[in-house]
């Protein structure tokens, strides 16, 4: 154990490195230490070294694996006989069988090399991507025809259910305040008469009747609330081929279209046709009932009524048509997606002077 005394018996003098003399009106500061060169020390100091070249040698080995996986890409690249051209989806195949340009499509993608100008060959292809285009465009066209005949039906149908809409609902308005009215005047007056006792059998008429009459509005209330009735003036049943019912000569559907209908999408989980899709659809949403039912049936001679037929459409009625040739619309829209699709897949084909 340390002594507190020096040599000779004589206290030994106070390390000023330990304490710090304390002076008056001042707070005690504590005294920081120096840090010695121990082993501990020299490890804590080398930490972000070591972090810092395990970082490094990290980023070079993924750096190499890197390089060598597009060096391996690049030579099977070049050793397939098409290279790394995509393959088309399935349904670029599918349109293509449909406009009837599979073949010329065929042929383009078997040229591997440029063409030389003004050779047989240039002019074969261009013969091809003509026959394409004009193939391409005129699809384009009928589906834009048929979009445009749907926008029109929809557009007579949205205005005569506008036009029941705003008809029953100020029905039912008049219905709900005529009921107000009179069944709380009717009321005040039956309250009214039960101050004098000799007035009972009026009050008892008159509160029966304020009864009676608020149950009446309300009944014509509820009535109205279903709307009324009006013959579709629309020169459009586009969704009659659907039903197999007879269509106006200029509502047909192009061939083209009506292929695309009638096939099965190659997505379809249960392998069924388009338009049988959207009958399921319907279906399920409660916008047809089954069509072997005397409803079904009626539901479906509303939906694609003609001028001539003097159908009553309700506004329910209306609604349906107007969902269903919605349906039918973004079910044409994919065929226009699809025909991108085949245009995007056409090869690029090289010329050389």
């Amino acid at each position: 154990m340390p002594s507190l005394f020096g040599q000779g018996g004589r206290p030994a003098r106070e390390n000023p490195m330990l304490h710090k003399p304390m002076q008056r009106g001042t707070d005690l500061v504590p005294l920081q230490l120096p840090v010695t060169n121990s082993p501990s020390h020299s490890l804590f100091r080398d930490i972000p070294r070591l972090a810092l070249f395990a970082c490094r040698t990290l980023c070079c080995k993924a750096a190499a694996i890197v390089r060598t996986t597009l060096v391996v890409l690049l030579i099977i690249c070049w050793q397939s006989p098409a290279g790394c051209q995509a393959e088309p989806p399935p349904s670029v195949e599918e349109t293509a069988r449909l406009i009837s340009v599979a073949d010329e499509i065929r042929e383009l993608r078997n040229v591997r090399e440029p063409v030389a100008a003004d050779s047989a060959q240039q002019w074969k292809i261009l013969a091809l991507s003509q026959r394409i285009y004009r193939r391409v465009m005129m699809a384009s066209l009928e589906i834009d025809a048929t979009t445009a005949l749907i926008d029109n039906e929809i557009a007579r149908s949205t205005e005569v259910r506008g036009f029941l809409a705003d008809r029953r609902n100020r029905t039912v308005t008049r219905a709900n305040l005529l009921s107000a009215l009179l069944g709380g005047g009717l009321g005040a007056i039956s309250a009214g008469l039960q101050l004098s006792s000799k007035r009972t059998n009026a009050t008892v008429a008159t509160g029966i009747a304020g009864g009676v009459t608020s149950a009446g509005l309300a009944l014509y209330g509820i009535r109205a609330g279903r709307g009324g009735t009006r013959v579709l003036d629309a020169d459009s049943n586009m969704l009659a081929p659907l039903f197999d019912r007879p269509s106006l000569p200029a509502n047909r559907y192009p061939t083209v279209v009506w292929k695309f209908l009638s096939e099965v999408a190659p997505t379809d989980p249960d392998h069924i046709t388009r338009r049988e899709r959207l009958m399921r659809t319907w279906l399920e949403l409660k916008r047809l009932d089954s069509l072997t039912t005397p409803a079904g049936r009626v539901k479906i001679e509303h939906v694609t009524s003609t001028p001539n037929e003097l159908f009553n459409l309700t506004v329910d009625d209306l609604d349906d048509r107007v969902a269903m040739l919605q349906d039918v619309r973004a079910k044409l829209s994919f065929l226009k997606r699809d025909l991108a699709a085949l245009m995007a897949s056409l090869p690029d084909l090289d010329q050389t002077g």
